[in-house]
């Protein structure tokens, strides 16, 4: 009786207006513990700002920190909460266990905003929530050991936090350069551009399908390059080809929520002739400020595409690693290396 009176008392509390990792961790545990009470935790992740929090004022799995819980004999679970509140328990049944940790996180370690301010310092962190950060035992690398680590990612860069919160490996990722700005005009960051997603897709879908090679990167998009997120399905979507198991998969990236697929791609036959896309790429807003001024005038939004084209294959003239932004009939093209404008072709 006492476990269910403190679950409803987890569930129907308020939440607060932001929360950290460590201000969850009893009503997701007390969730977990109502259905099997050998489940301990192993992992905690959630998309935070740079102060290390998420708001909890929606009730929206965008705005929850994800608590993975293991048992031997019960297997994984995932209960999705923000402060006191549980928005949902799971059962987790990963494709490949080997990739999964199994091993019980410490009752004590530096929490979230601790990790963040190491890696982004303590001067007026911005609050857009585009750091994935994971909690979990790593294996070392480096002069780093086998133990417990923050992971905390944007983009294409990770840091490593030591679980006492005390000392970092890697460099702290930088904020993308307003490179393709046009000149007398503020560049504007996107809210959802497509970096945002990089690590993450290619981290979960290269573990379900080792050797996986990232062809495209796509979107509806607005003005700055950000995501339209039309639905729940929409999004950034990192399409994939497995030449080991000759199959398509994708990972969709929305609102600081990622969803994994398997997919049958219309445009497989397009993509059979792209390269891989190389990692290092300027983001889809760096992108759409590069783009004449009268593009896209009086549309609604674009379609963004992220490819690398073989030699000579490309519709304008210079690198074959572009950003192809279609507007109606219109097709423009910016460098994705240097984030330069390249040209237009008609559709």
């Amino acid at each position: 009786m006492r476990h269910f009176l403190f679950a409803f008392i987890m569930l129907a509390a308020p939440a607060a207006w932001a929360a950290s990792a460590r201000e969850g961790m009893g009503a997701a545990m007390g969730a977990a513990e109502l259905r099997d009470a050998s489940f301990r935790l192993v992992e905690i992740e959630a998309f935070a700002d740079e102060a290390g929090d998420i708001p909890c004022g929606k009730r929206s799995f965008a705005n929850t920190w994800k608590y993975k819980f293991y048992s031997r004999g019960a297997g994984w679970a995932t209960v999705n909460a923000c402060a006191r509140t549980v928005l949902n328990y799971a059962a987790h049944r990963p494709y490949d266990t080997t990739k999964e940790t199994v091993i019980e996180l410490p009752g004590s370690f530096a929490d979230s905003p601790a990790a963040a301010e190491k890696v982004y310092g303590a001067a007026a962190p911005s609050k857009k929530r585009d750091s994935l950060m994971r909690f979990a035992y790593y294996k070392g690398e480096g002069d780093r050991p086998d133990g417990f680590y923050w992971k905390v990612s944007k983009g294409r860069k990770s840091v490593f936090v030591s679980a006492d919160g005390e000392k970092k490996w890697g460099e702290a990722p930088a904020a993308s350069a307003p490179g393709g700005a046009k000149a007398g005009e503020k560049f504007v960051k996107g809210r959802d551009a497509a970096a945002k997603y990089y690590k993450v897709a290619v981290d979960a879908v290269g573990e379900k399908y080792p050797g996986a090679q990232l062809r495209m990167v796509e979107a509806i998009t607005d003005r700055t390059g950000s995501a339209k997120c039309l639905d729940e399905m929409d999004g950034w979507w990192f399409i994939f080809y497995s030449p080991q198991m000759k199959t398509y998969a994708s990972l969709s990236g929305c609102n600081n929520k990622t969803m994994h697929r398997g997919v049958d791609y219309e445009g497989r036959n397009a993509l059979a002739g792209m390269l891989d896309l190389p990692a290092d790429f300027k983001d889809s807003d760096i992108a759409a400020a590069a783009l004449p001024r009268e593009a896209c005038k009086g549309l609604s939004g674009s379609t963004m595409r992220l490819k690398n084209y073989r030699h000579g294959e490309c519709p304008v003239a210079g690198s074959g690693f572009v950003w192809a932004v279609t507007c109606g009939s219109t097709e423009y093209f910016v460098d994705a290396r240097t984030g330069g404008y390249l040209g237009s072709v008609a559709k």
